[in-house]
């Protein structure tokens, strides 16, 4: 029952002033949670438009990089998806360019595990997918299968089941390997 139903049904005076007050910090929880989001996206985007706006973008990110996290991509993505659907092809390459500067930089920043991952899951083929598990052997282990074991629940939970079975594949793979 909402807690405004629980109001309306108590005839206890006392029950009542509680469940008003907790009614009230409710609210003032999701508006203050309103207020971080568009906090977060105002600053996301001053910094996407100074990335933008920069000579060498990329120095620019580098710059930022402790802001590039899953918001910045998603205005990123956001805005090449806008540039697209009103047919500005020239903005939607160069937001194209930026994101993948981004993402590089994302990436520079990750454990060496990390970085392997990322290039397991975008090789291109079986072939290449195999010489990379080859020539960074010394990076698998039980602990880093445990790892995929991991990422693989988080992204079945977020419904991302391509990605998830991916990782599985990867997952057995290694798995024969250490």
């Amino acid at each position: 029952m909402l807690v405004s139903q629980q109001i309306e049904s108590s005839t206890d005076p006392e029950e009542r002033a509680r469940l008003e007050e907790l009614r009230q910090l409710m609210t003032s929880m999701q508006e203050q949670q309103t207020q971080s989001r568009q906090a977060v996206a105002q600053q996301v985007q001053q910094i996407l438009q100074e990335v933008l706006q920069a000579t060498d973008p990329e120095a620019k990110l580098r710059e930022f990089a402790e802001y590039i996290d899953e918001n910045f991509l998603g205005v990123l993505a956001a805005n090449i998806q806008a540039a697209q659907r009103n047919n500005s092809l020239a903005a939607a390459r160069r937001l194209q360019k930026v994101y993948e500067q981004a993402m590089a930089v994302v990436q520079e920043s990750m454990p060496p595990q990390m970085q392997l991952l990322n290039q397991l899951l975008t090789a291109p083929d079986k072939a290449a997918l195999n010489q990379l598990l080859q020539e960074h052997r010394n990076l698998l282990n039980r602990e880093f299968v445990e790892t995929l074991k991991e990422l693989e629940g988080q992204m079945r939970q977020s419904n991302r089941q391509e990605i998830a079975d991916r990782i599985k594949s990867l997952r057995a793979q290694i798995s024969l390997m250490v």
